[in-house]
């Protein structure tokens, strides 16, 4: 009995041992620590109250948990399971297949993840990996899926092959990238270089800072700019493209393209806050407009539209198909149209204006003279002429048409009546340069007072007859000036104009009155004239019946004929 009792107690400390608070169970396991706990085949709870269990495992760590296969708790507070993971940080847990938690609190699951780096303690903290092949190695950084890398703190890359390189950056897709700080990048091989950037579609970039890109091979180069759709591109900062194949701003000057706006297909807003939409359209200049097809806006504030049309100087309009605004502030429109003087207008069909401020309409012809207005009518573009036209330089109309077609029936002329006016239809005659009613004993009749005539003279209606100085025929008296290397003739002011004063013209002024000198005129009768028959001006200055004078061809009313006046 006694040899039996002895040979029990030799056997319990080999296979069941209880040294203090230590305990040890199954095969080949050891429980070193205090309070700590080894169960299951192979396993070791080193570290005081730390609990190791399954195959080969190992709780190293200060009441750290070993559980699994071929698992190590190495840190304090730890925790591992699954199978050959290792828990190195304070804090952590590890858990799935092959899994490595470096960092303290941080938490590594699913197969061959990893939080933290080996070659720095302090990444990785309160990081989360999951999936397949994922390092979360920044501090509260989230690597998920496949092949994904959160690398800096407070990142996040989940789906397959994604990585976050910057401070609370987010990647997501397949094979995108979020290098800065607050990026994010998702889609397919997307990346997003710039400080809170964002990378969206497939193979897009954004490099700038605050930038946007989505859509297919997008690039948004320009600080704050946005690039969308196919192929497009964004060097200006704050500037947008979309559509496909569009560009803002130009890779050769940085300072190009801010705030501009390139949409449609293959169109380029190159100037700053410019905008080109359409096809194949360009806006070059600083706050230029291109659209339409083909159309290039290359002046500052120019704007071209249409069909290959270019609006070269600065302020200019071109429209229309194949047309070309090169002055400044010029306007071109129509076919075939070129505007080449500053401020002048071309319209129509194979029209050039090549003076300033000249305005030609009509086809195939030439201006002539700045600031002077003409219709072409020309038959091709080697057969030019022209229709009409109005000289600045002689204030003159002319037409090249043999008749001048109006509803008026007499020719007439604007007269100055000496005391108070005279009302239409009453026969006048001359008192010196003045007028006055004729009357019975006049022999000469100048004509009638009428409100309808074809043409109408001296009648002062743009301007006061004295404003510009005369010779002593009364011929407008130039000079030449030199504005911008050009000689321009300009009419010299009478010294006595006064641009503060309103002019009123003669047609407003009761004092002038129109006084038809030959054609047909209404006048007003004593209801004595008879049609067939003649007349000519009683003592009241209206017509009475008379053997001789001028020819009654129509009764208008009781007291109103018609007559022929020459």
């Amino acid at each position: 009995m006694r040899m039996y009792t002895r040979l029990l107690v030799y056997m319990k400390p080999r296979y069941y041992s209880h040294n203090e608070d230590v305990t040890a169970e199954m095969a080949n396991t050891a429980a070193k620590g205090i309070a700590s706990h080894a169960e299951g085949v192979h396993t070791t709870a080193s570290a005081n109250y730390s609990h190791a269990e399954g195959a080969n495992t190992a709780a190293k760590g200060i009441a750290s948990h070993a559980e699994g296969a071929h698992s190590t708790a190495n840190a304090d507070y730890s925790h591992v399971e699954g199978a050959n993971t290792i828990a190195n940080g304070e804090s952590s847990h590890a858990e799935g297949n092959s899994t490595i938690t470096h960092g303290k609190n941080s938490h590594a699951e699913g197969s061959y993840t990893t939080t933290g780096n080996t070659d720095d303690i302090l990444l990785g903290d309160s990081a989360h990996a999951e999936g397949i092949h994922t390092t979360a190695e920044g501090i509260a950084s989230h690597a998920e899926g496949a092949h994904s890398t959160a690398n800096a703190d407070y990142s996040h890359a989940e789906g397959i092959h994604t990585t976050a390189e910057g401070i609370a950056s987010h990647a997501e897709g397949a094979h995108s990238t979020a290098n800065a700080d607050y990026s994010h990048a998702e889609g397919i091989h997307t990346t997003a270089e710039g400080i809170a950037s964002h990378a969206e579609g497939a193979h897009s970039t954004a490099n700038a800072d605050y930038s946007h890109a989505e859509g297919a091979n997008t690039i948004a180069n320009g600080e704050s700019s946005h690039a969308e759709g196919n192929s497009t591109i964004t060097h200006g900062k704050n500037s947008h493209a979309e559509g496909s194949y569009t560009t803002t701003g130009n890779t050769d000057d940085i300072l190009l393209g801010d705030s501009a706006h390139a949409e449609g297909i293959h169109t380029t807003a190159e100037g700053i806050a410019s905008h080109a939409e359409g096809i194949y359209t360009i806006a070059a200049g600083t706050a230029s407009h291109a659209e339409g097809y083909f159309t290039v806006a290359y002046g500052d504030s120019a704007h071209a539209e249409g069909y290959f049309t270019v609006a070269e100087g600065k302020s200019t309009h071109a429209e229309g198909i194949y047309t070309i605004a090169q002055g400044k502030a010029s306007h071109v429109e129509g076919a075939h149209t070129a505007a080449v003087g500053d401020f002048s207008h071309a319209e129509g069909v194979g029209n050039f204006s090549k003076f300033k401020g000249a305005h030609i309409m009509g086809k195939y012809g030439d201006s002539q003279e700045a600031y002077s207005w003409f219709i072409g009518n020309g038959v091709s573009p080697n057969n030019k002429e022209l229709g009409a036209k109005w000289l600045a330089s002689t204030r003159n109309m002319y037409i090249d048409g043999s008749t001048y077609v109006a509803n008026g029936t007499n020719y007439a002329e604007m007269f100055e009546v000496r005391n108070g006016t005279i009302d239409v239809g009453f026969f006048v005659t001359l008192d010196g340069e003045f007028i006055r009613k004729a009357t019975a004993q006049d022999e000469y009749i100048l004509g009638i007072t009428n409100d309808s005539p074809s043409i109408l003279g001296n009648s002062a209606e743009m301007r006061w007859k004295e404003k510009y100085l005369v010779d002593e025929w009364g011929r407008i008296q130039f000079e030449n000036i030199n504005d911008s290397g050009a000689i321009e003739k300009r009419a010299i002011l009478n010294p006595k104009w006064s641009p503060e004063k309103k002019y009123i013209s003669r047609i407003e002024r009761s004092e002038w009155v129109a006084v038809g000198l030959l054609g047909q005129m209404r006048v007003r009768d004593d209801g004595k004239c008879v049609v067939g028959s003649y007349c000519l001006p009683n003592m009241e200055g209206i017509a009475t019946s008379n053997n001789t004078g001028y020819r009654v061809i129509k009764r208008i009313t009781p007291n109103q004929i018609m007559i022929i006046f020459k």
